[in-house]
């Protein structure tokens, strides 16, 4: 037989000597359950923080006693905050695993939107 004319042909794998595959483990392209679980969760915590913190800033400082510009000031405040973040975000990333830091993330968010939300009991 010629070795131009013969086709390559696929390994025969039968069930008995194929390992099945391990169905215990994460495959390598996907994040265990658990981060992405932390990962919604974070976003889903600033998402609504924002979503009631925002515009609901200008009462609630009211509330307090505040002017409107200083209303304006806290509500600029949260995006220039966030741009002054990103450059820092990268010293906890060399030190601790990405895990562990949204976990803290989530914690001071769920705390800063309990302690909004307490605001109006203090009277």
């Amino acid at each position: 037989m010629n070795a131009e004319n013969s086709k390559p042909t696929a390994p025969v794998l039968d069930g008995a000597s194929a390992n099945p595959p391990d169905r215990t483990t994460t495959p390598p392209d996907r994040p265990p359950f658990a981060s992405l679980a932390v990962v919604c969760l974070y976003g889903v915590l600033t998402v609504s923080q924002f979503t009631v913190a925002i515009p609901t800033a200008t009462r609630y400082i009211d509330a307090l006693g505040g002017t409107q510009t200083l209303a304006g000031w806290v509500v600029g405040a949260t995006a220039i905050a966030t741009a002054l973040m990103q450059p820092l975000i990268s010293i906890p990333l060399k030190r601790y695993p990405l895990k562990k830091i949204m976990l803290v993330l989530c914690f001071v968010n769920a705390l800063g939107a309990a302690l909004y939300g307490l605001g109006d009991v203090g009277g």
